[in-house]
């Protein structure tokens, strides 16, 4: 791959990189935070997968040797993958927000 596909496929997984380490963050707060035992366990849960999901997104990371339609295939698919685990990082975040405008 020349250059610019390069640094197009590297700033895209960057992101992606740069978003799972802020949603890590957030869970971490999140469990250090919470009262409510049933979230602070789907958290440690989803965490062990959110671990899987950076190391595999390591392992994906562009190289100048690779074609460039395959690895930003792959890219994209993972994508995919990663905005699913953000989804339900989300909905298990937004658990402790819900019950409290509940009561």
């Amino acid at each position: 791959m020349d250059h610019d596909q390069f640094q197009e496929l590297h700033r895209r997984w960057r992101s992606m990189m740069d978003a799972l380490e802020a949603l890590f963050i957030r869970m971490d707060r999140k469990i250090d935070e919470s009262r409510n035992l049933e979230q602070v366990g789907e958290l440690s849960a989803l965490m062990y997968h959110h671990g899987w999901k950076q190391t595999i997104l390591k392992w994906y990371e562009p190289d100048r040797i690779s074609s460039y339609e395959e690895t930003k295939k792959r890219l994209e698919e993972y994508q995919a993958d990663i905005q699913e685990h953000t989804q339900e990082v989300e909905s298990c975040l937004n658990l402790q927000r819900d019950q409290r405008s509940r009561a």
